[in-house]
């Protein structure tokens, strides 16, 4: 009888993952864990970025990034959606696709903008990246609990400097932006 109980309970349990992993619907590229915050910057252009790097990517080959998501605390004066393709660590590559968002941005929520042209994940990496544009100080771009991983935090500063969050603020902020790739074949 303890075989029999046995035998049903681990079926059962397969099932269930099967099922659970059905549900999870389409691939994501993301660092980040769940929205907790905004970092706040002074008045000022930038741009907050996950860098994908080819060795990310590999298992997504064929697949085609049709949406970015990202989480806007504070809605800033203006807004883009921008991919860029293969870079150096420090820097992205040529701009593969940029929107203006501004006018379709919700406060306080996730946000979804569907790439017109979607982008076919080949052998470069991908850099997913917000602009913003903040006119007063404001927290706009949201972010996880971290701790930071690499090319989750990367962010370009008013005068056009790449680098990671961390180091922007001498480790005071450690975190991941709130942005994701969404794939689909």
């Amino acid at each position: 009888m303890k075989s029999l109980l046995y035998g049903l309970s681990l079926f059962a349990l397969f099932f269930l993952s099967a099922c659970e992993e059905e549900s999870l619907g389409p691939n994501l590229l993301s660092y980040d864990g769940d929205n907790l915050s905004a970092p706040q910057f002074i008045p000022g252009d930038y741009q907050m970025a996950a860098r994908f790097p080819l060795s990310e990517l590999q298992r997504y080959q064929g697949q085609f990034l049709e949406e970015i998501e990202v989480y806007i605390q504070g809605r800033p004066a203006r807004a883009r959606i921008l991919v860029y393709g293969e870079g150096t660590a420090n820097a992205p590559g040529a701009e593969l696709y940029s929107a203006d968002i501004t006018s379709e941005l919700r406060r306080d929520q996730w946000n979804t903008h569907v790439l017109s042209t979607p982008i076919e994940i080949s052998n470069e990496e991908l850099w997913l990246a917000v602009m913003v544009r903040h006119s007063n100080p404001m927290a706009s771009v949201g972010c996880d609990a971290g701790p930071a991983v690499a090319n989750g935090d990367l962010l370009m500063d008013d005068n056009g400097n790449w680098t990671d969050l961390r180091a922007f603020t001498n480790n005071a902020i450690d975190i991941n932006w709130n942005i994701r790739g969404v794939l689909s074949e």
